[in-house]
């Protein structure tokens, strides 16, 4: 087995960027120090520190890491809420859209003991 010749190879086709975020660098820090004031007042004047409760939400939603301070989980949140506004498959709709759980009924479960099951099967 011998090397391949370059020349034998298919080009690769390049790959337009992706916007990934629609926010200037201004709105985002803002959208961070809103968050980080939330987090360091929860459950104080949440109608004036989160107004339309996404940080609540997205609190609720993401996971929190082991020692994590409140910057990171500010940035964790503003990341999210980022990526929350500039996705144009999901909208906040789609998340309270969203079924609950149903409730399983039990399942009666047999009481017999092994050994009245073992003479049902012989009989």
């Amino acid at each position: 087995v011998g090397p391949i010749e370059a020349d034998g190879l298919p080009s690769f086709d390049k790959v337009p960027v992706v916007q990934i975020t629609q926010r200037t660098p201004e709105q985002r820090a803002k959208d961070l120090s809103a968050a980080l004031n939330w987090l360091r007042n929860k459950g104080k004047d949440d109608a004036s520190n989160d107004p339309t409760g996404e940080f609540r939400k997205l609190d609720g939603m993401l996971p929190s890491k082991k020692g994590q301070g409140t910057k990171d989980r500010a940035k964790d949140i503003e990341g999210a809420l980022d990526w929350f506004r500039g996705s144009k498959d999901v909208g906040s709709e789609d998340v309270h859209g969203l079924p609950g759980f149903d409730k399983v009924p039990v399942v009666q479960m047999s009481t017999r003991t092994p050994e009245q099951r073992a003479k049902d099967f012989s009989s």
